[in-house]
């Protein structure tokens, strides 16, 4: 039996619905074979559609990091660029202890220099 052909049609849904996270096995049940009028398994859609179940899931994140992006320098969303200063610039959140004075906030200081929050 010759190979599966897909569509440019399944082509794209295939790529839409893998950058959106769903399962393979769900996804091979909306592809059906034309020649057998049923879906086709999750090892033909993996050897048919290798490049979109990939390319689906980095398109979307490519999408999602361009906009966090512009978000954070364009619409100066403080969320998103926090979230890229954490995420990709190494930078993390100090937790503020009110409050501690004397002895125990000497202690607490100390303990978030040793723990690298502080200098």
């Amino acid at each position: 039996m010759p190979p599966f052909p897909p569509t440019e049609k399944q082509r794209g849904m295939v790529e839409a619905l893998a950058g959106l996270g769903m399962p393979q096995e769900e996804i091979s049940l909306l592809i059906i074979n034309p020649k057998t009028g049923k879906p086709v398994d999750a090892k033909t859609l993996r050897k048919a559609f290798d490049y979109e179940l990939r390319a689906g899931s980095a398109k979307v994140k490519a999408e999602i990091a361009r906009t966090l992006f512009q978000m954070a320098t364009e619409d100066k969303s403080v969320s998103a660029a926090l979230f890229l200063a954490k995420a990709r610039g190494g930078y993390r959140t100090l937790l503020l202890i009110c409050g501690a004075s004397g002895a125990a906030g000497a202690v607490m200081w100390k303990l978030l220099e040793l723990l690298g929050y502080v200098r």
